[in-house]
């Protein structure tokens, strides 16, 4: 083995298997010296592992550089894994390799993930679509960012309207999901994805999948996501019970920031007594994540259709991360202004009473 070290980060060399060990505050400057040692120290090799669980933060000077340094790490690797234990810089490698355009990519939870991505053979996408249809005869998706012509955009914006009117929101990602499948692929993906929320949601009912579809969009990283479902299933649990439900939406930037298991534990200790089933389909969804459970029954095998119906959807929200405050991510919720307002109020009257 080989070792290269410098600033925030070092690079180890065995084998066919390089990786990079990322660590510390990383600004513009850590980056400048990372695409550095990608196009100088780094050899041509199979796999690539970009281990974050050392990193702090990062500088959004770096993000933009982090898509060219993945580029050079691209045309030397055949295969790259981002294992990072926080959801906040998982989301950040989605968004890279995004960007990057890169589907041979994939970020992770665990090394064992990291094992079974490196062996695997189909890109990221095409591998959540497949478990979402199966081993059939079905064209897997094979996205790729592209040029929109001027009628696909105003077909988009028109479209980008209808939404409003069915669902009662525009997400303001829906142009990149245009860029990344194009109005041919848009169907498949839609039709993909609508089958995995409306199986999980004749299981568990509106209130228990919203709550699952948050927290599987936080997992990915994604605050877009995560904070409009589970602003969903606050409303749904508020409007049912006039109570709080003790998963707030406002939580998601906090949680993001802090190592998977311990987040894990807060959502076991808040849910609890009422909420018991609750907790152990969290439970058994974040084990999915982390790739520590089998498909098992119909539950699972639900639940591990959700996880890759929203490793798609979080390819392209993940752009918008962060930036926008969602609405409820519920066709009917995100129409009932009164219900929202009553709902904001009482959050508020809790946020002010001393515990």
């Amino acid at each position: 083995m080989t070792a290269a070290m410098a600033g925030h980060y070092a690079l180890e060399i065995s084998g066919d298997l390089c990786t990079y060990l990322l660590s510390g505050d990383f600004d513009a400057r850590s980056a400048r010296a990372l695409q550095h040692s990608a196009e100088h120290e780094l050899p041509a090799c199979r796999h690539l592992v970009v281990d974050l669980r050392g990193l702090r933060a990062c500088h959004p000077g770096a993000r933009s550089l982090l898509v060219g340094v993945h580029t050079t790490w691209a045309s030397r690797a055949e295969r790259i894994a981002y294992l990072a234990t926080e959801a906040r810089f998982r989301g950040l490698s989605l968004w890279i390799m995004h960007m990057a355009g890169d589907e041979n990519a994939k970020a992770v939870g665990s090394q064992a993930q990291v094992t079974r991505w490196l062996g695997a053979r189909e890109g990221r996408q095409e591998q959540a679509f497949r478990t979402l249809v199966g081993s059939n005869n079905t064209p897997p998706i094979r996205p790729r960012r592209i040029r929109v012509s001027h009628a696909e955009q105003a077909a988009t914006q028109a479209a980008s309207w209808a939404m409003q009117i069915l669902l009662g929101y525009r997400p303001p990602w829906f142009d990149e999901l245009v860029r990344t499948h194009g109005f041919l692929g848009l169907r498949r993906w839609t039709d993909a994805v609508q089958s995995a929320v409306s199986a999980l949601t004749e299981r568990h009912g509106d209130f228990k999948a919203q709550t699952l579809l948050g927290l599987c969009a936080f997992w990915n990283g994604c605050t877009y996501c995560s904070r409009g479902h589970l602003l969903a299933s606050n409303l749904l649990y508020f409007e049912s019970t006039n109570r709080l439900f003790p998963l707030p939406e406002t939580e998601v930037m906090r949680w993001r920031r802090t190592d998977d298991d311990q987040v894990l534990r807060e959502f076991e200790q808040h849910l609890g007594g009422e909420f018991d089933d609750l907790r152990d389909l969290v439970r058994l969804q974040f084990h999915i994540k982390m790739g520590a459970a089998p498909n098992g029954d119909a539950t699972a095998r639900i639940l591990h259709e959700t996880e890759a119906a929203w490793a798609l959807v979080s390819e392209c929200s993940i752009t918008d991360d962060g930036h926008t405050m969602p609405p409820p991510l519920h066709p009917r919720l995100a129409r009932d202004r009164e219900l929202l307002e009553h709902y904001h109020q009482a959050r508020t009257a809790a946020c002010a009473t001393p515990a």
